[in-house]
């Protein structure tokens, strides 16, 4: 389907439906955010800082990316999901522990009212001129008490090359062989600050940061302890 705007309707909230793909209005304002280019507008940030150093270039997580676009994917998480996913009669989602109690009360309803929610960065490196996209993957439920108010968690996500605008297979190639190499494993040495964020980011998030590239070129990470729920 195509990417809806704030063009379509005055308010995003007014919509008769829950799911679409849709394009921010704005660009991110991450913490950490270093200016705006004056070319195009794009947002630029330190590898590191965009991605809160789960995911992190092969020797410079101060490697600066322009961040062009966010889009929003949500989907109704169906409840034929579950086998599928994990080959269980029972669903296997990582929850807050604030909505672990509603889960626990009413599966299927709970269920029934989940949607997927997936929020794509769009950026270039600038140093290398390769393009990619963030992936964070999570889900939103609606407040049960609050009209127009939608629970929000991520569970992890990846980063991958994006080749979508390649003119041709030698030029998809090309892109591909500079993303590994900029990409190609985490970076070793790692600050004592960088150090403290992923260690909070453990203790307080689950967090497992991407530690190696997988052969479709993608770097993965997890949120085992997600934050939210609907007093957050």
């Amino acid at each position: 389907s195509s990417i809806a705007t704030s063009t379509m309707r005055p308010d995003a909230r007014d919509c008769a439906f829950n799911e679409g793909d849709w394009e921010l209005q704005t660009l991110p304002a991450f913490p950490g955010l270093l200016g705006y280019k004056e070319e195009d507008g794009s947002a630029l940030f330190t590898m590191g800082r965009l991605t809160y150093n789960m995911i992190l270039p092969q020797n410079d997580a101060n490697l600066v990316c322009a961040v062009q676009k966010m889009t929003q994917h949500i989907s109704k998480y169906e409840l034929s999901d579950w086998k599928v996913e994990t080959n269980t009669e029972s669903p296997q989602i990582l929850l807050p522990a604030s909505l672990q109690r509603e889960y626990e009360e009413d599966p299927r309803a709970f269920l029934g009212n989940l949607r997927r929610l997936r929020n794509d960065v769009h950026f270039t490196v600038e140093q290398h001129g390769v393009q990619g996209i963030l992936q964070m993957d999570g889900f939103t439920l609606p407040n049960p008490t609050v009209p127009n108010r939608w629970t929000v968690w991520f569970t992890g996500g990846r980063c991958y090359a994006d080749s979508s605008a390649a003119t041709s297979s030698r030029n998809k190639a090309q892109q591909l062989q500079t993303w590994r190499r900029v990409f190609g494993t985490t970076l070793h040495n790692k600050t004592p600050w960088q150090l403290v964020q992923l260690w909070l980011a453990e203790r307080i998030m689950g967090a497992e940061p991407a530690q190696s590239m997988q052969e479709d070129g993608s770097l993965r990470y997890v949120l085992k302890k997600p934050i939210g729920g609907h007093e957050q």
